[in-house]
């Protein structure tokens, strides 16, 4: 049997039950602590999932010695803050995307867990899904060619609050660090970085953009089209074109099992791979494997892909 690795979650919100849902799936794993800063969030949290220690203060469950990795699953504006502290703590940390919400955020966190030998990962779940896996190995292969057209939106209608997080400027608010991170990895895995980026905005009353649509080019002369927005639904799928096919990722891309590929004679191939739960299982799973070999920076997640993506999202906010 494989050490058991012990995990604590700060913040106990909607993704942190999700998560543990999923971690309740794997063996091997144990989620030995959670926090809040409601003392009753985290008891209702630690009720609902059997964990043992929940604290309303980060500092002490973090001295908790038992613990290998903390998730955090706080709002972005704190994840820097957060990292800092489970690093100094001595405690290996995945953390949700976005990692941080600014490029000098990400190389300070970077610095520190390898100064301290510590591992450290954005928690880019979609990256470890064996159809995502699986697409990507597709496309090395030139199932479909050279890809030359990559198109991928993700939004949906959310009213407006000012005091939501998806509005609040304090809580780094906005559509594209929330959810348009997801079309910007696909490019970004798929067609690698862009040598030209074009972005048109439009902002809500409290001044976070709540749409964004992004045009990428790229050295070999290929383009991407990416859109994401808070004021309506849209498809959520992702399309890959290439010289010799394309292949289609169905709705709720980011959360993928399935994809079609259509080669140029029209004939089909439906490519379908298991998921374990939501999909949360498979990234637990690899930072658990990471820890057992004693690794401190993921081989599938990179800090130069987290820096690369960091970058994108920022000069899309910018610019």
């Amino acid at each position: 049997m494989s050490r058991i690795i012990k995990w604590g979650i700060l913040g106990c919100g909607r993704i942190a039950e999700k998560f543990a849902k999923d971690m309740a799936l794997i063996p091997d794993v144990q989620l030995v602590a959670c926090a809040s800063k409601d003392i009753s969030k985290a008891q209702t949290f630690a009720e609902k999932f059997q964990v043992t220690h929940y604290y309303e203060s980060y500092t002490s469950m973090l001295a908790l010695e038992e613990l290998d990795v903390i998730y955090i699953a706080t709002t972005h504006n704190f994840h820097y803050a957060n990292i800092v502290l489970c690093l100094e703590h001595g405690k290996h940390v995945l953390c949700e995307k976005p990692v941080c919400v600014t490029s000098s955020e990400l190389d300070r966190v970077v610095t520190l867990a390898k100064d301290k030998g510590l591992f450290l990962m954005e928690a880019m779940w979609t990256a470890f899904l064996p159809a995502f896996q699986g697409l990507l190995q597709d496309i090395k292969s030139g199932v479909i060619g050279e890809v030359r057209y990559l198109r991928a939106d993700f939004g949906f209608f959310s009213a407006y609050d000012p005091k939501h997080r998806l509005f609040d400027p304090s809580l780094a608010g906005g559509c594209i660090l929330d959810i348009g991170i997801y079309p910007l990895f696909a490019a970004l895995e798929i067609l690698g970085k862009p040598t030209e980026i074009h972005t048109s905005k439009g902002y809500a009353p409290s001044g976070v953009e709540d749409e964004c649509a992004i045009q990428l080019k790229y050295e070999t002369g290929a383009h991407a089209s990416l859109y994401t927005t808070l004021t309506c639904n849209t498809s959520n799928t992702l399309e890959i074109f290439g010289t010799q096919g394309s292949i289609l990722v169905p709705s709720r891309f980011h959360e993928l099992s399935q994809y079609r590929i259509l080669d140029q004679q029209g004939n089909v191939q439906d490519r379908v791979w298991e998921k374990l739960g939501f999909g949360y299982t498979h990234e637990i799973i690899h930072v658990s494997e990471c820890l057992r070999k004693s690794m401190t920076e993921s081989d599938i997640m990179t800090f130069a892909q987290s820096k690369a993506l960091m970058e994108l999202m920022q000069h899309a906010i910018n610019h």
